[in-house]
């Protein structure tokens, strides 16, 4: 491997959903102590596989666009046995000059969060919050990233993931909350709300020009207001939650 780059890969033959978070904390902090490396990547959480040109081809397109800060592959999905089940489209091509426009589009089209597991510049992680103890924080995390540059899709095959029994997207929302917050009391979780907040924080401290800061901000006052239903809904929830607890 290039020594440019910086990878956290677990090893152990263990499911996905007890050693991703792990994995990440990790990186993120290689990252946040200066590690030299120029570039880095979070593949794989767990039992992907990766073909023989993925940090080749992921870093042959961060050297073509240097306004790029993330390059990732197409994905195929394989089973437990490493059968394919089919290709995934991630839909985070963002080649937009504009940081508003990359920003809403990923919001729009992000799902599984594959494009977490390419190759990105150091410098450009560690400007950023990285990932967070919460729910969903991979999706704030992308989307704080492409408020600093491009993110790509190399058009070539080559990030295997497998889904099964143990991966993320089987857990229950209890078990995805533990997921992210081993072993503490779980806290009154306003998802919704928190990722607002977040994304907040991001369009606040990302070094971009007034006008896409207004555009930004615009732009996630018009989603909450189209989602207003969701918002009150969780905040209902959350109370109801809390006056239950009270009762015990």
């Amino acid at each position: 491997m290039p020594p440019r780059i910086r990878r956290r890969r677990s090893h152990r033959r263990t499911p996905r959903a007890t050693t991703a978070y792990g994995t990440f904390a990790t990186l993120a902090t290689s990252v946040r102590r200066r590690t030299t490396a120029a570039y880095a990547t979070w593949w794989s959480a767990a039992d992907d596989c990766a073909e023989p040109r993925f940090l080749e081809a992921c870093l042959e397109g961060l050297e073509r666009d240097p306004q790029a800060v993330l390059v990732y592959p197409r994905i195929m999905t394989i089973d437990a046995e490493g059968q394919p089940l089919g290709e995934y489209e991630e839909g985070l091509h963002l080649p937009h000059a504009r940081p508003s426009d990359r920003f809403f589009t990923l919001l729009q089209n992000i799902r599984l969060c594959n494009a977490l597991y390419g190759l990105g510049r150091t410098e450009a992680f560690r400007r950023t919050r990285l990932l967070g103890s919460y729910l969903g924080s991979d999706i704030v995390f992308q989307a704080e990233l492409s408020l600093y540059g491009k993110i790509l899709e190399v058009p070539e095959t080559l990030l295997l993931r497998r889904m099964h029994a143990d991966s993320f997207t089987s857990m229950t929302l209890a078990q995805q909350r533990e997921f992210y917050s081993p072993g503490r009391r779980q806290r009154v979780e306003m998802y919704r709300w928190r990722h607002l907040a977040e994304h907040i924080r991001s369009i606040v401290r990302a070094p971009i020009s007034v006008t896409e800061r207004g555009r930004l901000l615009a732009g996630l006052a018009r989603r909450a207001v189209w989602g207003r239903d969701v918002f009150l809904r969780e905040i209902i929830s959350a109370a109801r939650t809390l006056v239950a607890r009270s009762g015990t």
